[in-house]
């Protein structure tokens, strides 16, 4: 069986990423480690860390200062001992089979998985509760969570299927990872560094794979939208220039950089209406 490394940059997000490390519970073995990455966390949030009640010991690695998910991942790709390296955001939730289902695939060769995402609108007392109680977790995620769809399809014949690189639910072979030099470190700022790696990927010739049993559930958040929008224009307009000899790619850089432009980061009215369900419960 292959080893596993589940590696997840955080920053000041402990209450949910507690539930997340404690979802990992059934996944974890002497074939599976996590990896947590504090990029930049207050003190009080890594001593609180220190005191959580889980069933394995997570490897950490802590950063002072904040450097963004591109460096912090890497350090923790640095620190991985698996064959497959799984990356996971710090308010993400695995269902059970979790790793199995997306080892699975890698066992027929493919270098990238992508599993199934899905949102979670669950108000903060609840994360709370589950966290001391996870009994109903499981099922909780799956009458509520709702599928976000891949918007570029998964197909392993797809010419775009790089446009779904997200690390919110993905795993690939370390060997892939560092022939193509892991994540670009000009990535300090918010957006499209995992975008930028699977477009590497892809032009390594890496089979992408996608499962519906490896799903996992995203804690919802609010974000300021407004304050990311020109981090991500400005990471859109490095990737075109990185990529200017590649004709297609280039095209779907430039729609994306145009789209976001035009219309911002922004989330749906309908989930606007469920944070507002959430705030008043």
């Amino acid at each position: 069986m292959k080893k596993v490394s589940i590696i997840i940059p955080t920053y000041n997000k402990l209450i949910r990423l507690r539930l997340a490390l404690k979802a990992l519970e059934p996944e974890v073995d002497e074939n599976v480690e996590v990896i947590v990455v504090f990029d930049g966390c207050d003190k009080v949030v890594i001593d609180q860390f220190h005191k959580l009640k889980l069933s394995y010991k997570p490897i950490e690695i802590i950063n002072e200062r904040n450097v963004g998910r591109a460096r912090a991942r890497n350090m923790g790709i640095k620190a991985a001992t698996g064959d497959v390296v799984f990356f996971l955001d710090d308010d993400r939730l695995v269902n059970p089979g979790y790793v199995k289902a997306h080892l699975e695939l890698h066992e027929k060769g493919y270098g990238v998985v992508l599993g199934q995402r899905n949102q979670l609108f669950m108000k903060e007392s609840d994360i709370v509760h589950y966290y001391e109680d996870t009994t109903n977790l499981f099922d909780y995620c799956e009458q509520n969570g709702e599928i976000e769809i891949y918007a570029f399809g998964h197909g392993a014949n797809s010419p775009i299927r790089w446009m779904n690189f997200f690390t919110g639910n993905v795993s690939v072979d370390r060997k892939a990872l560092l022939d193509v030099g892991c994540f670009d470190s000009f990535f300090t700022k918010w957006g499209h560094e995992d975008l930028d790696l699977g477009i590497r990927l892809y032009l390594k010739g890496v089979r992408y794979g996608y499962t519906t049993k490896g799903n996992n559930y995203h804690l919802m958040h609010e974000s300021n939208f407004d304050s990311k929008r020109e981090q991500s224009a400005m990471n859109l307009r490095y990737m075109i220039g990185k990529y200017n000899r590649y004709f297609g790619i280039c095209m779907m850089l430039r729609l994306l950089y145009m789209k976001q432009s035009v219309f911002g980061v922004k989330i749906s009215k309908d989930q606007k209406a469920k944070f507002q369900m959430l705030s008043q419960e």
